[in-house]
């Protein structure tokens, strides 16, 4: 059986999944404006830190300077 295994197998490893930087900074934008227009009555009285907003903004941040530092060493298409 293992000598018909090394035919099936591909000589190349699967391909790295791409990260989607602008799709995560859409979601990311998404959330933090639904959370901001439809607060939940527990948030207000907590307050922001207690939501996931300071997470998202981390992740908006993040992808810009991911973008930035991209733009800068010319990979911008």
């Amino acid at each position: 059986m293992d000598y018909f295994s090394k035919f099936l197998r591909s000589g190349q490893p699967p391909p790295k999944p791409v990260h989607d930087h602008a799709l995560e900074f859409h979601n990311s934008w998404t959330v933090i404006k639904n959370t901001l227009l439809h607060p939940d009555e527990r948030q207000i009285s907590r307050g922001i830190k207690s939501t996931d907003v300071p997470m998202h903004l981390k992740s908006m941040v993040d992808s810009l300077v991911w973008e930035s530092t991209r733009a800068e060493e010319g990979w911008v298409r």
